[in-house]
């Protein structure tokens, strides 16, 4: 029984990911555990979903760098399966993807989020979370990026001075 982790130490992980994503993996698990057990503050529960998302795309990671694609990849397709909101699944794993030779999976990977943004967008498309999200997706995986932009700068109109959109924006 470890004493409870702050939400500052969320941010380690993000450090390891490229150079420990067994132990980033590990450092989100004790996260999302002390999420799960009300030891951390409410708006850090309402961040378990996407949490589970980065453990599983690390998850994905480890398995490709060990040569166990297939699992990867089945692992990721129930993933997006259950989050199909959640871009970050793929954001960073999808240049991974393309340089292990998967890149027929990691286009369907995107597809499938971007299927679900562009759906969310027609049913509400000021949004700015909405449109943040499907922009930043396309931005990260390097497509549509002439509508990611639109989306973008609509997103900032919308909600000057949100930093997370002009991040996006940058």
């Amino acid at each position: 029984d470890a004493p409870p982790i702050h939400d500052d130490a969320l941010r380690l992980p993000n450090y390891l990911v490229y150079t420990n994503p067994a132990q980033a993996v590990q450092l989100k698990e004790r996260y999302l555990i002390e999420c799960l057990k009300g030891h951390v503050t409410i708006p850090s529960i309402t961040s378990a979903p996407s949490i589970r998302g980065a453990i599983g795309s690390l998850e994905a990671l480890i398995a490709i760098g060990d040569g166990r694609s297939d699992e990867a990849i089945t692992s990721l397709r129930e993933l997006i399966k259950q989050q199909p909101s959640n871009s970050s699944i793929i954001e960073d794993l999808y240049p991974v993807l393309v340089e292990s030779g998967l890149g027929k999976e990691a286009d369907e990977f995107y597809q499938k989020l971007n299927e679900y943004g562009e759906e969310a967008l027609a049913h509400f498309p000021d949004s700015t979370q909405d449109l943040n999200s499907n922009a930043w997706l396309k931005a990260r995986c390097g497509k549509d990026l002439d509508l990611a932009l639109k989306r973008t700068e609509r997103s900032n109109q919308l909600s000057k001075d949100n930093e997370a959109y002009l991040d996006t924006l940058a």
